[in-house]
């Protein structure tokens, strides 16, 4: 298994951030196979009102392979997240580079997945939220308002080395009962799936 953790010489801690990155061969494969079945359904049958179903299906997939197609080519996303001394800095595709203090995060949510390893939440500190009221905090952290980025963990030993750097910078960090049980499982365990409400 591939990991995508690792320190440089300085000790700074280096995240490469995949899960939000388009992939633009699976997009292209899927566009030229969908465009083969549409002439294949045509030659074989024409404007049949009988199969519109079937070409509108083949257009929405179409569509969201051209999304992706898009996202690669002419969209920024997330590649990086690097654990300086200070501050977490940001890369994202194209060039830029967003740089966001510590004292600015206000919590980490650690939530596992099946197969998937780990996903982890950034949220900013609560200075930075509008509204004053606890439960209305709660609820817009809960629907993902507010959120600095996610990056995705598949590997326990990428999973323990980001929950160091986060220590090192005193951050607390939600963690799941079980991760480590769940990591070698690659599945959640009876546990943490009652912990999810799963």
């Amino acid at each position: 298994m591939k990991r995508n953790t690792y320190r440089d010489e300085n000790g700074n801690c280096h995240w490469e951030i995949t899960h939000d990155s388009p992939n633009p061969i699976s997009a292209l494969f899927v566009l030229l196979l969908f465009a083969g079945l549409f002439f294949f359904f045509y030659a074989h049958v024409g404007w049949d009102s009988s199969i519109w179903f079937i070409f509108a299906l083949l257009l929405l997939c179409s569509f969201v392979a051209l999304r992706e197609l898009y996202k690669f080519f002419f969209q920024s996303y997330l590649v990086e997240a690097v654990f300086y001394e200070e501050e977490i800095v940001l890369h994202y595709r194209k060039g830029e580079s967003r740089s966001i203090p510590y004292s600015g995060i206000g919590f980490v949510d650690f939530q596992l997945h099946d197969g998937t390893g780990s996903r982890i939440h950034f949220y900013p500190h609560f200075t930075f939220y509008k509204k004053n009221s606890t439960s209305k905090i709660l609820d817009s952290i809960y629907k993902g308002d507010y959120l600095l980025f996610i990056g995705e963990l598949s590997s326990f030993e990428d999973y323990l080395r980001i929950k160091q750097c986060l220590a090192e910078k005193g951050k607390h960090f939600f963690e799941p009962r079980e991760t480590e049980e769940c990591f070698k499982r690659n599945r959640l365990t009876r546990k943490a799936r009652r912990d999810a409400g799963v």
